[in-house]
């Protein structure tokens, strides 16, 4: 199975990359919104370091 890509952007909107390569991705869903999320990534990957706390994550 194929690897959705996931866009990071900052609060303002601004594209901080594309990542593609991840193991796994689970979501936790409640009635108010997204609970949790958990990716699995190689830490070593050049945009890792962009998956911050604060950090929008898109498909």
């Amino acid at each position: 199975m194929q690897s959705i890509p996931l866009r990071i952007i900052d609060v303002e909107i601004y594209l901080l990359g594309e990542v593609d390569r991840y193991s796994s991705i689970q979501i936790g869903i409640s009635w108010s919104g997204i609970e949790e999320l958990k990716l699995q990534i190689n830490r070593y990957l050049q945009l890792a370091g962009k998956l911050i706390k604060g950090a929008i994550i898109l498909p």
